[in-house]
């Protein structure tokens, strides 16, 4: 399991990246860039960029530590700004992220051939039960995979079912 450090100043995209990269790795969240020494024991980084550069927290400072580091380190940022730091073990991505995109920089860091083939193909891993009715919402990300965001159960055919037939007594 790695220990992966994620540095985003809001707070929904700390719990996205949290849920996104476990149960696989272990998962640390902080709101601004920390010194070498912070880092010294994680296995790899992940930095928004556009984010804190969003909120004034992206200086000279900020951006010679990360030059600094030895640790790996994934760099979301926007496509028009070339700011990122260029050193070894780093991989930059486009700001508009994709899980696919996500996991190819993290096996790309880490040194791993694959490390989730469950997200390859999201329609072979989605399982049914015949018996049941069901409606499913579904959005689309920039690939156009399909994402479940809700599944609904029909709870008519459940009432139906836990209702057992009375017998009288005489």
């Amino acid at each position: 399991m790695s220990r992966i450090l994620v540095i985003q100043p809001h707070k929904m995209l700390q719990h996205a990246f949290s849920v996104a990269l476990f149960p696989e790795h272990r998962v640390e969240v902080m709101e601004m860039i920390p010194d070498a020494a912070a880092v010294k024991d994680i296995d790899l980084v992940i930095v928004d960029a556009a984010a804190l550069r969003q909120r004034n927290s992206l200086a000279t400072r900020e951006l010679d530590d990360v030059q600094n580091w030895k640790t790996p380190t994934i760099w979301i940022d926007g496509a028009t700004v070339a700011q990122a730091p260029t050193r070894e073990k780093l991989v930059v991505i486009d700001q508009a992220i994709s899980k696919d995109a996500l996991q190819k920089a993290l096996a790309e860091c880490l040194g791993t051939t694959n490390i989730a083939n469950h997200s390859a193909n999201p329609k072979s891993s989605r399982v049914e039960s015949p018996s049941s009715t069901k409606r499913q919402s579904a959005a689309t990300d920039i690939e156009g995979q399909v994402i479940d965001l809700v599944e609904v159960v029909d709870e008519g055919s459940v009432r139906e079912k836990s209702k057992a037939p009375q017998q009288k007594t005489k």
